[in-house]
């Protein structure tokens, strides 16, 4: 792809209230995971952040759309509406949900994203992805460029959510996923 690839295993770099992962414990976890992105982000004055689980994805066009985004302080976005899709059956549905869904990308300044307390607080240690936009100028991007990955481990949602539409059966829409 041409772009820079760092992975880092300090733990989850938000709260997330379904886990053992209380948020007095994040600017700790962002101490162990931030110096791996010091020499990643040298000459920006900006970090964009995207969050994506390993189980979901994204169109192939999202990276390109999430770099034209002009910065600004406390700015974040993410797409409300994508698709579902079962792994096991290749079944795939639209899908849409009533809170912010996990994958969104904020806007940090470059000193405020590497320091761990600076970094939790401009955030608003918000406890899950449904809270993203409680405490930043959240914008929702249109079009339908995600799909939740469904497999059978999945902790909360599952193919029967009750946020999941009418199944897609043209399944050409795939092709813009590189599947």
């Amino acid at each position: 792809l041409g772009y820079p690839f760092v992975y880092t295993f300090g733990g989850l770099a938000l709260w997330d209230d379904r886990r053992k992962n209380e948020k007095e414990e994040l600017p700790q976890r962002l101490s162990n995971i931030l110096p791996a992105l010091t020499s990643q982000t040298q000459g920006a004055d900006w970090v964009y952040q995207t969050v994506l689980d390993s189980d979901d994805m994204y169109r192939k066009d999202v990276i390109e759309e999430i770099q034209s985004q002009l910065p600004a302080e406390k700015k974040a976005f993410g797409y409300k509406n994508g698709y579902i899709m079962k792994y096991e059956t290749g079944e795939l549905a639209k899908y849409h949900p009533e809170t912010t869904p996990p994958f969104y990308t904020i806007i940090f300044p470059k000193k405020v994203f590497l320091d761990p307390q600076k970094h939790a607080d401009y955030v608003g240690y918000y406890r899950s992805h449904e809270y993203v936009a409680d405490n930043l100028n959240f914008e929702y991007l249109l079009y339908r460029k995600y799909i939740v990955g469904i497999h059978g481990n999945n902790t909360t949602t599952l193919w029967d959510h009750k946020f999941r539409g009418e199944e897609v059966k043209d399944k050409s829409i795939l092709k813009m996923f590189g599947i």
